[in-house]
């Protein structure tokens, strides 16, 4: 089992953890954790967990203990407190961390190009050439799977192309908007 978190979710410490479960024993469980910052340097380690209560675990690394606290913080966001640090941690499923891979990384400011994260058909493009936009604003809506998809800007500035039209099919990784910002038009 694996799970991927995005510590400090749009700042500059901003990083991504994968958690992946190496073995579950009688009072704890160990864990393999891959840390990769911004500009993609990888940290990993292993580590025992056992809780003390919920919410509060204890861990094992590199031969230190570590008390954890651990309370949600809306749907899909945490908080954790370690030793006296509050860390704020956004739990990305399949389809988010593909729609973050797709955009170009940690939030797809890196890239002009929105691409589609799913397969599917165009259903609306909301936008024109020209118009400025802003990050997560709705820009295209796929249909996957019976569901209508909003896909959002992953960064402001200006819409330069537009890759498809409705009725247009696009697999994962097509295409569909390009938006430069102010800097590079």
């Amino acid at each position: 089992m694996k799970k991927t978190f995005v510590i400090e979710p749009d700042t500059d410490l901003e990083r991504t953890v994968t958690v992946e479960l190496l073995e579950e024993l009688q009072a704890s469980r160990r864990y393999r954790v891959t840390t990769a910052d911004r500009d993609g340097n990888t940290n990993t380690r292993e580590c025992d967990a056992a809780a003390f209560r919920e919410g509060v675990y204890s861990l094992l690394i590199d031969s230190r203990s570590v008390e954890v606290s651990v309370g949600r913080a809306a749907a899909n966001r945490l908080q954790v407190q370690v030793r006296n640090h509050v860390h704020t941690l956004d739990v990305l499923d399949e389809r988010a961390m593909r729609q973050r891979s797709l955009a170009g990384g940690h939030d797809g400011a890196d890239t002009p190009i929105l691409a589609s994260p799913m397969a599917g058909k165009v259903i609306q493009v909301n936008v024109k050439i020209g118009q400025t936009v802003a990050q997560g604003q709705g820009l295209v809506i796929v249909e996957a799977m019976k569901m209508e998809n909003d896909l959002k800007a992953h960064r402001a500035g200006v819409v330069t192309s537009i890759l498809v039209k409705p009725g247009d099919t696009v697999d994962v990784g097509t295409p569909l908007i390009e938006i430069e910002t102010p800097a590079e038009a």
